[in-house]
């Protein structure tokens, strides 16, 4: 029976995020991908989905998506199946500045610009030329828009560490990392990993920030794998 899967996109991205993953895990998991959240704290965020968890579900979350899945298995771990995160730190923001610089060029009305500038962060450099990919990317963002999206970012900004946290996660746990990820490092991602009682890290080749629509074929391979193993 397939198994519900939750879906939280990245900042300034919507549900679109998680089309590939429609089709590419039919049979095992029933897909909910949300709209984009944004509130002022992960937890508030994290709230938000757990009121819209009506049945235990796999939890899975891409950056700011998924440090919203961490904080929904912390405050409500009856609800969560498994967790699976992709290219995310349990760790708190360590530099502010660039956080900040976005903040400031968004309110000063320059969201276009800010989101152009992201584009070579969010993908492997050699992926910054497929268009189709980059206008997806721009459509997501314009889709969120400048007040949710400073308001993503002031939430990130704040986060708490919350690597000490990770123990208390049961669950088992998939944690994926991209090989050219220029925003967060895969050894960041398994230093996260090696927290959880339960988890597998995995690291994509030739991709970047947003593994879902980089490399939807081998993310795909991988959640079927790692269902099937659990039976979740």
């Amino acid at each position: 029976m397939p198994v519900p899967l939750v879906c939280i996109p990245a900042m300034l991205a919507d549900a679109s995020l998680f089309d590939a993953q429609k089709d590419g895990l039919h049979g095992l998991a029933d897909l909910l991908p949300l709209e984009p959240v944004a509130a002022r704290s992960l937890e508030e965020m994290a709230d938000a989905v757990i009121d819209q968890l009506s049945t235990p579900a796999v939890v899975m979350g891409v950056s700011m998506g998924a440090a919203v899945a961490l904080e929904v298995a912390l405050r409500a771990p009856e609800k969560v199946l498994g967790l699976v995160y992709v290219a995310m730190t349990a760790a708190a923001v360590s530099d502010r500045g660039q956080g900040e610089a976005l903040i400031t060029r968004v309110n000063a009305g320059d969201f276009s610009g800010a989101v152009a500038d992201l584009l070579p962060l969010l993908v492997a450099p050699d992926r910054i030329g497929d268009e189709p990919l980059t206008r997806q990317i721009v459509r997501m963002a314009n889709a969120v828009g400048p007040d949710r999206g400073v308001l993503q970012e002031m939430a990130l900004l704040e986060r708490p560490n919350r690597l000490d946290h990770c123990p208390q996660i049961r669950v088992p746990v998939l944690a994926v990392a991209g090989e050219r990820d220029a925003i967060v490092r895969a050894a960041e991602v398994n230093a996260t990993a090696a927290r959880f009682p339960y988890a597998r890290f995995e690291v994509l080749t030739a991709c970047g920030h947003l593994p879902p629509i980089e490399c939807p074929l081998a993310f795909n391979d991988l959640l079927r794998s790692w269902l099937a193993r659990y039976a979740l």
